[in-house]
């Protein structure tokens, strides 16, 4: 292998290591930082500065992106991106952007499987219990920002609506309870059930990567039961103008494949293709379980070629496991998420190139 750095290669080890935050802070701690706009760097408006927006901000500045990619972080308007301007980013990534964060800064869309059922926002907190149902949940759940993970509610009651919060404080993933953030997600069903699966898709960006899902269930009538609580522990991967990832919920051995507009398959044998697209998370490899149980494939900010995707998902291996559920999440810049669910048996079939179930293709 050739030792030669190209543009992406840097970009690429930045994202992959995670230097990008750290290395800024030393530039931070040398440099005094001026005033600035208090959402500097933050390209996609949503009052936050993320670590995919810092990386844009480091590719304007070595000139391998145009500033038009991302006019936040020009500050004084000479069309070029300095170290001050670098700066005043991270200072608004370390939380002068904006105030406290609320539960669309964690999860952006909430949907029941198998039903065309999407939960509505709803300002302040769960509503208190009323002697309704108690709910059961998981314990704790590893997730990938920007992906989708399906969390099963139930309950001894039949229930007709569920409730979706955040909690978010230190301590979660010793079980101590944390402290709810404002808004929730509200989920009327069309009939009353004693379980359901919903499906998480978890913001690109996340305010925090340790939260939990705060979760709760009302009857017919109206009466709300006390609340579960699902620690989160967020496993972070690349972004960038498309992100195709798969999560599952047992420890079989499922493989992403996703075919760029050049006929080039991305997949576990072949995880890097000529465009840039990278496979940074492969998991359950030959049934060596790891308990991560999601994969992703991602092209960063200004390397997407345009034309159509293809997204396939293959069962490589059940790892004796009877039955697998998937739920495959597709990313795009300036594009509503898309989600998509399936169920896997048998044995599988060890695939390789070509192998796996279509799920979708998309254009960009």
């Amino acid at each position: 292998m050739s030792t030669t750095t190209t543009p992406f290669a840097f970009a690429t080890a930045f994202r992959r290591a995670r230097a990008l935050a750290p290395l800024l802070l030393v530039l931070l701690a040398a440099s005094a930082s001026p005033a600035g706009p208090p959402c500097a760097g933050d390209c996609d408006g949503d009052g936050q500065v993320g670590i995919s927006e810092l990386i844009t901000g480091v590719n304007m500045a070595l000139g391998l992106l145009p500033v038009a990619q991302c006019a936040a972080f020009d500050a004084d308007g000479d069309q070029q991106v300095g170290i001050t301007e670098l700066i005043t980013a991270v200072n608004a990534a370390l939380g002068s952007c904006g105030g406290a964060p609320g539960v669309t800064d964690f999860v952006t869309q909430v949907r029941v499987v198998g039903l065309d059922v999407i939960g509505v926002v709803r300002a302040g907190s769960l509503p208190a219990p009323s002697n309704g149902p108690a709910v059961e949940a998981p314990d704790a759940l590893t997730v990938i920002n920007g992906g989708t993970a399906q969390l099963t509610l139930s309950a001894e009651q039949p229930f007709a609506t569920a409730y979706v919060g955040v909690a978010s404080a230190p301590g979660l993933m010793r079980g101590a309870l944390g402290e709810q953030v404002d808004g929730f997600f509200e989920v009327r069903l069309p009939a009353a059930v004693t379980q359901v699966v919903l499906q998480l898709t978890v913001k690109q960006e996340p305010a925090n990567d340790i939260f939990a899902w705060r979760t709760a269930v009302a009857t017919a009538g109206g009466a709300v039961g006390a609340p579960a609580q699902t620690a989160v522990q967020v496993l972070r991967v690349g972004t960038g103008d498309v992100q195709v990832s798969v999560s599952w919920d047992t420890l079989a051995d499922v493989d992403l494949h996703v075919v760029e507009p050049s006929g080039e398959e991305i997949f576990y044998a072949h995880p890097i293709s000529a465009t840039g697209a990278m496979l940074d998370l492969d998991s359950n490899g030959a049934c060596t379980a790891d308990g991560i149980d999601n994969e992703n494939i991602t092209w960063p900010t200004g390397m997407a070629p345009s034309g159509t995707y293809i997204v396939r998902v293959d069962y490589y291996a059940a790892c004796e496991n009877p039955e697998t559920h998937y739920v495959v999440t597709v990313q795009r810049t300036g594009m509503a998420v898309e989600t998509f669910s399936g169920t896997f048996t048998g044995l599988g079939d060890e695939g390789g190139m070509g192998a796996g179930v279509t799920v979708t293709q998309f254009t960009f």
